[in-house]
């Protein structure tokens, strides 16, 4: 069942910064055809998430990601918190 950690950052601070970093530079699917859709998703967890507009930033930066993960990653957001969380997903549609 695949699997990939979420890192929505509500802080004001980048963490990434410290080390030199905009964001995390390691893939989680490790697809050519992903790089920018995990880009997109690896920038919600760097730079801070503006609490004032949260939720069309998010939808803005998800934009081509199912209705339902962007739902997800909107709803466990929250101000001042770094937060973290696992979505997986069966191979149900799997083509082989």
């Amino acid at each position: 069942m695949p699997t990939i950690i979420v890192s929505l950052n509500g802080t004001e601070t980048n963490p990434f910064n410290k080390l030199g970093l905009t964001q995390n530079p390691f893939g989680q699917v490790n697809k050519g055809e992903t790089d920018e859709a995990e880009r997109r998703l690896n920038s919600l967890g760097a730079e801070p998430i503006p609490s004032e507009n949260s939720e069309a930033y998010i939808r803005e930066k998800l934009a081509g990601f199912s209705p339902e993960f962007v739902d997800l990653c909107v709803n466990n957001y929250r101000p001042g918190k770094m937060i973290k969380f696992k979505v997986k997903w069966s191979n149900a549609n799997k083509k082989d």
